[in-house]
This record gives structure tokens, sequence and C-alpha cells, in this order.
């Protein structure tokens, strides 16, 4: 951890360490062989592709799936992948769900689809399966087929967009804004992709319903920076600037006819509706980030009051944060938790 001090403890969790190490290590291959930073993270984004596409591919394919609609069991597949965090980056996630659209629309059974992307031939084994290269199907238009599989992404990002309105605190809430926001990247634009390369292009072929749906994704995907560049703006991770955020857009609303606000929960609503009806500031527990969100908010100033095991999490190697510790835990008669606490901080003194 000493080689990356600015890498929080949860940040090495959610990748593993290794996972992390071997992508930032490829990275820098790229950009020393002369790719450019934005040709580097593109080609990152092609690896994760693969990886994730390979892995629903196989999964996929096991028994208990039988001969179903194996295009919604890899598609689950890699939603599942995105909201836990497995997929590093939702981007390749996105473009893995359009080659599964594409291909599922040509084919039908496990092997059909495998073969999609083999050039019309299966790999001999697992490890073929793993290092050739695939090759994506080309753009197609969405069929009758492909609607209860849209059906069921609709329901799946509702049901993840409402866990984000049902949170009831600060650590649940921004958990579920993230996995939301990131299933709505992989599903939204996967979408968008179906029919053409290029968003631009692929909006003037899609269907009203997913055009609708996908302009509607946008719009929330749009609202999570903005969430994060209100709380930047106030120095600290509080709720409070994104309640006020979102009471601003609320009224935007109204002035557009939406008196009850109906139409804005409906659409924008990314907050439980009880905050921005809540006269006053929010109670303690929505204020700011618990144990489980702590560490990740160096990016925008962490508050002076966090407590310092807290403060900890997000700054382990701190000597001087060991010994405010030590001091807490010697006025609280802690004796032996102190001891520990105050050899970490001689440890990471001496370092």
């Amino acid at each position: 951890m000493s080689d990356y001090p600015g890498f929080p403890p949860s940040r090495w969790l959610i990748l593993l360490g290794a996972d992390w190490r071997a992508q930032q290590g490829t990275f820098a291959q790229m950009t020393d062989r002369g790719a450019s930073p934005e040709d580097a993270a593109a080609g990152l984004v092609a690896l994760e592709r693969e990886f994730i596409l390979k892995a629903a591919l196989h999964h996929c394919q096991r028994p208990e799936h039988g001969d179903g609609d194996v295009v919604a069991v890899a598609i689950d597949y890699l939603c599942d992948a995105v909201t836990t965090g497995v997929c590093l980056d939702a981007k390749g996630a996105r473009e893995a769900v359009a080659g599964l659209l594409r291909a599922g629309s040509r084919a039908h059974g496990p092997e059909e689809l495998m073969r999609q992307f083999y050039g019309g031939e299966l790999p001999a084994d697992a490890v073929e399966h793993r290092d050739r290269e695939l090759i994506f199907p080309g753009p197609t238009s969405f069929s009758p087929a492909m609607r209860p599989i849209f059906e069921s992404l609709v329901a799946r990002c509702n049901a993840q967009i409402e866990s984000v309105r049902c949170a009831d605190g600060f650590d649940e809430w921004f958990a579920c804004l993230t996995r939301a926001v990131r299933l709505l990247t992989c599903v939204g634009f996967g979408l968008e992709l179906v029919t053409a390369e290029t968003v631009a292009e692929a909006r003037t072929r899609m269907p009203l319903g997913v055009k609708v749906f996908c302009a509607q994704n946008e719009e929330l995907i749009a609202d999570y920076p903005a969430f994060q560049a209100a709380m930047a703006l106030a120095g600290r991770p509080d709720i409070t600037p994104v309640v006020e955020y979102s009471r601003g857009m609320m009224e935007e609303y109204r002035e557009q006819g939406d008196r009850e606000g109906e139409r804005f929960a409906r659409e924008r609503l990314l907050l439980p509706r009880g905050l921005l009806d809540a006269a006053g500031a929010p109670h303690a527990g929505w204020r700011g980030p618990g144990w489980l969100t702590v560490s990740l908010w160096p990016q925008v100033g962490m508050p002076q009051d966090l407590t310092p095991e807290r403060s900890l999490v997000v700054q382990p190697t701190n000597p001087q944060l060991w010994e405010r510790l030590h001091k807490r835990l010697r006025e609280d008669e802690a004796t032996v938790a102190a001891e520990l606490v105050e050899y970490l901080a001689a440890e990471f003194a001496a370092d």
C-alpha cells in the first residue's frame, strides 16, 4: 500500500488489489509503447469487454440453462457483474451487451450464440475459448424476439433505482446510487449500440420505446457527477447540497406543470422522497458518510470532524491519526488497544 498512498483500502478491496495493479500495468505498457492516454484507455475497455463477454458466454453454456433464452442469461450475468463491481468498467460491459443482443437476433441456443463470436466455429475447449479473439457481430435492427429481454432490463433498472429511493442512510444511498448508475450505463448505452456503431447514428434507428428509455437513463446518469460536484463545492461529502440540488430540479418540474411532483418522482428522483419534502436539514444518519463509504471520498476533501478510526480508513499510514486514536483509547481506558495503536503509530512514524 505504501507504493500507492492515494489509493485507500476500500478501493483495494473493491478491485482485489492485484487486478487493479494489472490494469494499471497494462495502461502503463500501452503508453510506454507510444499510445496516447485516450487510446490506452480505449484499449483497456476493449480488454474488459473481451473478458466479461467470454465469461458471460461460458456461463450461458452451463447445462442448467438448457436451450432457453441464453442471451437473457448471458446479459443477466453481465448486469450482475456490473452491479457487484466484478466488472471494473461498465463501458466494456455495455459493448458486451450490444454484442449479445446483435448475436442473439441471429442465433438460437447456446452453440449458435457462441458461433456468432468465433466466425461460425466453436472453440475446441475452454483454453481456446479463453485465448481466441472474439469477432463482434455487426449492427442489426431490433426484432420482436428482443422485446422480453428489453422488458426484463427495464424492470431490472427500475428496481435498482427504487433501491436508491428507499435507502435509509447516506452509505446505503450512495452504494445503491453507484450500482444504479453502473447498471444504467451498461444497459442504456448497450441498447443504443445494437443498431449502429455510434450512438448518434443509432438514435435515428431505435424504436421509440427504446429511445425514450435510453434518453431518461442518460439524464439520471448525468445527475451522478452533478451530485458529486455539489458535494465537492461544499467541501465535504454531505447530503445537504444534493437535497438542495434535487429540490431545485423538482421546482423546475413544477414550473412546467408537475404540481404534485409525480412526474419528477418518476423520471428524475434519486433520493428518498421524504428527504425532499422534510423541512430543515437532513438528520444525522444522512449528513455524511459512515464506515462503508468514508474512504471513497478523499478526492472531494474529507470533513475535519471525522472520528480518528474513520480518518484512519482514509489515511491508514498517517502516524498523526494513529496518535490521535491512541490518545482517545487511553482516555477510554482501553489499555490493550491503546498499546497496539501506540506501536502502529511508532511504526508508521519510522517509515
